[in-house]
């Protein structure tokens, strides 16, 4: 019944999209309140509405709660209040999953689930775009009602700014930790900006009997990432970092590299499934506050990296990888190669398998200073040492059985 509530909605919609395809229809503004959900998806999905960033732009503000079922599931309720022209209309629309529903089975009903509580709101809209057609043709004079801004005054940039800070302690020990973060980016459909500005510094002290260590690093960085599309398959762009990092023995550093990039599936389908190879080659200046193992105080060198990778969700759950190669071009012993897996699948129905794990083989560690490590800057991690390989896995199973029907919502 709810997929033909969904189809006879969307045809509608199709058949005034199809009256007016000589102008561009105008879509709802829509604020979606929803922390967990799969935005890109969405904006992919449901290109008919514009998600706004601010819900004072909105026309419709929808609030997305969740609550866990008896049988394991998720109870979702979605409310639409409806603002500026839509202020009367108010709305609520709620289903459930089961715990054996995949990412994609969920985004999927949520998707249908936001569509139809909008029938109301799209209705209005039609309602009012064909009177003022109406009068239009009439020749009468309309007010001209205030009209939501087409033009995003901020040219699609969003900026965010942190400042974090925490102390904790006891007799024996006190730590302070604070830091400060600025970012920004600009996505659109042509190219793909972000800067990111970071510091982070950490203090500690110990004391056991007559014995005080004391332990301060601090990390700063600058990083900046273009990408500019060429086609549906291909996208180059450059990366360039700079910043500094005690426990990497980095008093200063630099990195710049030019990218390209060749996407097997168009760009428009990576929400579903992507599969990219990219290479990247450019130049890294370092200086460093103690002298390395290779008898450097600075250096410049060529680095290249060649990555794949690869994701898919599906009606059978999600996976990820990513397999990548770094070489110094000027020095070919010096290299590091990176696997990493992610994945959780639905080997049968409630039974899934969920595994994660990188290992890591590092032959380009360049930046690690010569002479002993004491034990104290090894326990504090105040210094880098040099590591062959290093990796992490996590491996998993879960199983769901039971009652498929039972909904209720219990928060007590």
């Amino acid at each position: 019944m709810k997929r033909l509530l969904l189809a006879f909605l969307i045809i509608s919609n199709a058949t005034l999209w199809a009256q007016e395809e000589k102008r561009e229809f105008t879509k709802l503004k829509v604020y979606l309140d929803c922390d967990f959900c799969d935005m890109t998806y969405l904006i992919q999905e449901m290109n008919f509405l514009n998600y706004v960033r601010n819900p004072q732009d909105a026309d419709v503000y929808i609030m997305v709660r969740t609550q866990r079922t008896g049988s394991g599931g998720t109870a979702y309720q979605l409310e639409y209040t409806g603002q500026k022209n839509y202020q009367h209309i108010a709305n609520k629309f709620s289903f459930s999953t089961v715990s054996t529903n995949t990412p994609d089975e969920v985004r999927g009903e949520l998707k249908d689930a936001i569509t139809m509580g909008l029938s109301t709101y799209w209705s209005q809209l039609n309602r009012r775009e064909y009177q003022q057609k109406m009068r239009k043709e009439a020749g009468r004079e309309i007010e001209k009602e205030e009209e939501e801004e087409t033009k995003d005054p901020w040219n699609n940039w969003v900026f965010n700014v942190g400042v974090n800070g925490q102390m904790s302690g006891e007799e024996s020990s006190k730590r302070n930790n604070y830091g400060f973060s600025f970012s920004s980016k600009q996505v659109t459909h042509k190219h793909k900006f972000y800067l990111s500005v970071r510091y982070d510094n950490n203090d500690s002290e110990y004391k056991y009997a007559d014995t005080k260590i004391t332990s301060e690093k601090s990390t700063r960085s600058i990083k900046i990432k273009e990408a500019i599309s060429i086609t549906d398959h291909w996208s180059v762009g450059a990366f360039a970092t700079l910043g500094s990092s005690d426990y990497s023995n980095k008093d200063f550093y630099v990195t710049v590299k030019p990218a390209i990039e060749y996407s097997l599936f168009p760009y428009k389908e990576a929400f579903k499934k992507q599969i990219t190879i990219s290479c990247e080659i450019g130049q890294i200046y370092n200086e460093y506050k103690e002298r390395t193992i290779f008898n450097k105080t600075n250096e410049t060198r060529w680095e290249q990296s060649i990555n794949l990778a690869a994701s898919a969700t599906q009606k059978w759950g999600n996976v990820d990888g990513l397999a990548s190669y770094n070489i110094m071009l000027d020095e070919t012993s010096l290299y590091a190669f990176d696997f990493s897996l992610g994945c959780s699948i639905r080997l049968l129905k409630g039974l899934s398998m969920n595994l994660r794990g990188n290992y890591q083989i590092t032959r380009n560690q360049i930046n690690i200073a010569a002479g002993d490590v004491s034990q104290d800057e090894l326990l504090l991690r105040q210094k880098q040492v040099q590591s062959g390989y290093n990796y992490y896995t996590t491996i998993g199973f879960s199983y769901s059985f039971g009652s498929m029907f039972n909904n209720v919502v219990n928060p007590r």
